[in-house]
């Protein structure tokens, strides 16, 4: 695919007539306008990450745009189911999950104990990204991230210890070629 059909520039003119036709939401999602705008600006810097992410998960810059028009109309109810899953402990939750998760990396992957701690990890992610349009290939491009993408790699090996991400891919990637639906 060329270049022109992951072209940013139609994304961040959706972004903008967004801002200017749903003001309201975007005051509710993000605090202010400027916040959104701040928010815009950070994006666009970072125009290949975005073409890369359009890609992988939609097929299309096309595609990647509906479905974040389609985010951004529901924003503020995903916001809110957010601030309540924080609250019912679903957050924290994650966080003691993760801690376990990481606590032995020396352990099968594959194995029982590791398994139910990443069922339990995707059913809280499910539930927060409930609703929105997260592309084709969500799980997949995660586990790929956990095993492939330097920068994750190197951002959990620091704080887990070495091998922390190869870990999380493999049991992640163990548990959806093993899920039963």
């Amino acid at each position: 695919m060329s270049f022109k059909e992951f072209d940013t520039e139609e994304y961040f003119k959706m972004l903008s007539e967004f801002r200017k036709e749903h003001e309201d939401s975007v005051i509710k999602s993000f605090g202010s306008v400027e916040a959104f705008d701040e928010w815009v600006s950070k994006w666009k810097g970072k125009e290949s990450i975005l073409a890369d992410s359009a890609k992988k998960n939609y097929g299309s810059m096309e595609e990647f745009i509906d479905a974040m028009k389609k985010n951004l109309e529901k924003m503020p109810d995903l916001m809110e189911k957010g601030k309540k899953l924080g609250e019912g402990g679903g957050l924290e939750r994650s966080k003691e999950l993760t801690q376990a998760l990481m606590s032995d990396l020396t352990r099968d992957p594959g194995c029982e104990e590791v398994q139910e701690i990443i069922r339990e990890c995707v059913e809280i992610t499910e539930k927060l990204y409930e609703g929105m349009e997260m592309g084709n290939n969500f799980w997949d491009n995660m586990v790929d991230s956990y095993l492939h993408e330097k920068v994750l790699i190197e951002s959990l090996d620091k704080m887990y210890g070495k091998g922390a991400s190869e870990f999380t891919g493999k049991a992640y990637q163990y548990y959806f070629q093993n899920r039963k639906a």
